[in-house]
């Protein structure tokens, strides 16, 4: 059997959960996607500022509507190292016991819908960190490479669908020219794709590397270089519309913003609009 596609195994199913206040038993809140980061000597959980704050990144106002509760920690689905039907499931705080938020957020704050949250992860699982994405030697994550009508993958979890314990690739196009009016807005980067919920925190990378025709002594030879890739960023959903169907646009973080957030440390702070 082929095994499955390297970047795959970046892509990790995430369930989100809150208490509730007259019992303190856990709630589903709902599904998402994530994926590891490292550096320093550190793990990170990188999703987006919305899957672990339980706000709506611009409204600020809760986005579970039937108990407005907020998130205190998440379940990792792991996939086990050679044996990747097989699941380790772990669950991380979002904050401590005294409240304190275990997780980090943008120094633009909500502004940047990308977090980090510091974790151990298990031992033998499949799961590869992104940072290999971001230093290839032949492939810099500058303006430069990427550009306006290029394809990408958005590699998660629509609806919460999984094949075999694996993600789902959705197709992706830049949308718009790297024009940037704020700070904010510089990390920002519109794409081209019919995306669904559960996607949020899902990896958005250039794959290349498919079969390519090549001319040797006169004679066309398919050659299958290894493949190459490029991490674009960080997917956090849909530019709202009258439908699902409307304009079909999705915002992408870029890569930076993930060492932005890693190397500032700021525990989020509860914010208001």
């Amino acid at each position: 059997m082929r095994p499955p596609h390297h970047c795959s195994l970046y892509a990790l199913f995430i369930e989100v959960f809150g208490t509730r206040d007259f019992d303190g038993s856990p709630h589903r809140l709902g599904n998402a996607t994530a994926t590891l980061y490292e550096e320093g000597g550190a793990t990170y959980l990188i999703s987006n500022w919305h899957v672990f704050s339980g706000l709506h990144a611009q409204e600020l106002v809760a986005l579970d509507k039937t108990t407005s509760l907020l998130p205190t920690s998440v379940r990792v689905h792991f996939p086990k190292e050679n044996a990747l039907e097989e699941i380790v499931h772990c669950d991380y705080p979002l904050q401590d016991s005294s409240g304190k938020h275990l997780w980090f957020e943008h120094p633009l704050k909500n502004k940047v819908d990308v977090a980090a949250l510091p974790i151990e992860p298990p031992e033998l699982i499949a799961t590869r960190k992104l940072n290999d994405s971001m230093r290839q030697p032949r492939l810099v994550a500058t303006d430069d490479f990427f550009y306006v009508t290029q394809e990408v993958w958005a590699i998660g979890f629509p609806k919460g669908i999984r094949v075999s314990g694996l993600p789902i690739w959705k197709r992706a196009t830049i949308a718009a020219e790297p024009r940037f009016s704020s700070a904010a807005e510089r990390h920002k980067i519109l794409l081209d794709t019919a995306t669904r919920d559960g996607m949020s925190g899902s990896p958005v990378l250039y794959v290349g590397g498919s079969p390519t025709p090549m001319i040797f002594d006169g004679s066309s030879q398919v050659v299958d270089f290894p493949p190459s890739k490029c991490l674009l960023g960080i997917y956090s959903g849909r530019i709202a519309g009258s439908d699902e169907l409307s304009a079909q646009l999705g915002i992408a973080w870029r890569a930076e913003a993930i060492s932005d957030i890693v190397s500032a440390r700021m525990p989020y702070t509860p914010t208001t609009a």
